[in-house]
Order: structure tokens, then sequence, then C-alpha cells
């Protein structure tokens, strides 16, 4: 099993790359930093066993975002909106109506600005050691290694990805330069992080709708935990899971506890449907009211395609080997209309 890439535009015309692995209640997840190319990530080993486990139970969305890695490196616009119009992109292309989302580091503000933005798309959403203010995440070691950017771009990397990755293995670090600089150059870097950087979203956490997670390791050396509680504490009813360690990737370090903790949180609401998503269970509803996958698409506004998409899953996740048995399946569970 390996990631499927594909390409979509945005309303903008840029061209923005994205994977997607496994089948089910969907993930996506904000690239973590400006270093991801979508084809390299999947030569990283935690990196690799981070989505191949996440893809055991779901599908998962990953997406290299404008300036970067396999999308468009070159656009006229780098602003907070134009990157959360690269993941609207995403989730319209592949039809997805509700699902939980993942931002991560420098992209947890365009996560917390599509939440705000789209409520009733964003079932989940999860915030991994990131920020809602510009004054969380500057330290005077970020800044110090931030001067080598025009003057050294190799050292920049080389250093930045030691120091996101809380000084551990050479090895691990060494391939995330390497992915960094395959990813970007310096004068897209430079285009791009800074609307990252200096993104302030604080007005908008009260406007988060989303069941909210707050994930943040204790350590980060480049990130305090008040920039995790301040989240937490202004968007309503947020939870705050603070974990032990010093990297910024989820994936890295002790992956364990966060994979656990991000399960657990989507899981709740899928063990509630019985592992059916919304849609699916809307799906259900009409599958078990006689009406065919074109009468379904009809009446959700969604492609045939989508709908054949969610009756092969439902039929998965409920062991029915035909329309019949899913329709007895949704009278059973209260499902049916």
């Amino acid at each position: 099993m390996e990631p499927r890439i594909q390409y979509t535009r945005t309303s903008d015309g840029v061209s923005i790359a994205f994977s997607t692995l496994g089948k089910g209640v969907p993930l996506v997840q904000t690239p973590v930093a400006v270093c991801g190319v979508l084809q390299v990530e999947w030569q990283v080993p935690p990196i690799r066993a981070w989505d191949e486990r996440v893809a055991q139970k779901r599908m998962l969305v990953k997406y290299d975002s404008r300036g970067t890695g396999l999308s468009t490196r070159k656009a006229s616009d780098w602003s907070l909106d134009a990157l959360v119009r690269d993941l609207k992109a995403i989730v319209d292309f592949l039809e997805l109506p509700n699902f939980a989302l993942m931002g991560a580091v420098n992209y947890g503000p365009v996560a917390i600005a599509f939440a705000a933005r789209y409520p009733e798309r964003v079932s989940h959403l999860i915030l991994w050691a990131t920020y809602a203010r510009p004054s969380d995440l500057w330290t005077p070691q970020a800044e110090s290694i931030t001067q080598l950017v025009e003057s050294d771009w190799v050292a920049y990397t080389e250093q930045v990805c030691h120091y996101f990755a809380g000084w551990s293995t050479s090895e691990t670090t060494r391939q995330l330069a390497e992915m960094m600089r395959k990813s970007v150059g310096p004068q897209e870097y430079l285009a791009v992080y800074p609307s990252l950087a200096q993104a302030d979203l604080a007005a908008l956490l009260p406007e988060v709708r989303a069941r909210t997670l707050v994930l943040h390791r204790r350590q980060i050396p480049w990130l305090s935990m008040e920039a995790a509680s301040y989240m937490a504490s202004h968007i309503p009813e947020a939870e705050l899971v603070v974990l032990e360690g010093a990297s910024g990737g989820y994936a890295l370090e002790d992956a364990e506890p966060v994979f656990k903790a991000v399960d657990d949180f989507i899981g709740e609401a899928e063990a509630h449907l019985g592992g059916l998503t919304k849609r699916e269970v809307e799906v259900l509803g009409l599958v078990a009211a006689g009406k065919s996958n074109r009468e379904i698409a009809a009446e959700l506004s969604i492609s045939t395609n989508t709908v054949d998409r969610h009756v092969s899953n439902i039929l998965s996740k409920t062991g029915a080997v035909n329309r019949a048995e899913a329709a007895a399946y949704a009278a059973r569970h209260g499902f049916a209309p």
C-alpha cells in the first residue's frame, strides 16, 4: 500500500499535490512545516510508519501547500487566505463534506482558520505543537537560526531540522533536512514562512465549533506550554493533552502516545456511529429506503462515484455482503428512515 498522489487546482489557479492512503473515515493532515515533499516523506521511516498506521483505520489525506514540494513553487499570493484555499481545494475535490483535520506546527494556523470559516466541514480538530499568536513561536535561538536562510541555505536546513526534531537522531534529521531542500528553495521559503509565522488567529479561536484536541510536548524548545494552554482555553470546550518530549514531529521521538491520543479522540465519535461517518450514515439510510446510487447522488448533491465509495465503505464496515444486508443493519442500529 502506497500513497496515491493526485493534483487539484485552487480558485486562484494554483496546482496543489495531495495524497490519499487507506479507506474509511477521512483524516486530513496539513503539512508540518515548510519542508515536506509527499513522495520523499514516504521514504522517511518514522513518517512512513505513522502514515501506514493511520491508514489501517482511516483514509489519510496529506498535501504539499503552494510554494513547496510537488505543488506550484511560484505563486503571486502567499497569504494565510491563500493557504486556506489550498486545503479547501483538496477537500472539495475529494467531496469530503465532513472530516477530521489535524493542523501541525507552522500549518496549525491554516487548520484553525479553516475550521472557523467552515464549521460544517470539520468534525474534529487536532492541533499539534502549534500556536495561534506569533509571539508564541519566536525564541532567541529560533531567530538566530533564521538569519542563516539567505547566507547559508544548507546550514540553515540542517540547523532548523535538528532544532525542530528536538536534536534527536542524526539520521532522521539529516533526512528531514534533505527533504526540506528538495521541497523548497530559500526564496520560496522566505515567501511562505512569514505568512505562517506571523499569522495571528487569536480572534478566531472562539469561533471554532469542531471538537478540538490540543496536543503538545512539554520540552519543545521553540514553542512554550503557554501557546498550547492559550489555544485550549480560548477554543470552546477544547481538550489539552501534554506529552513528554522535545520533538515537534508527531511521528518523531515517541510517536505512540501521540497516535493513541489522536486515535482515541477521533474514535469516540466513530464508535458512536458503529465506525460509520456521518455521511455514510446518511447514505446507509437512503440505501435502506431502497434508493439507487444515482438517486442518492442526486439527493445529496454528490457524484455517483462518491456514492459508490461510501457504499463500498459501508459494506466493509458493517460486514454486509449486499445492499439488503446493509438495509437490515440500518434497521437494527436505528439508521433506517
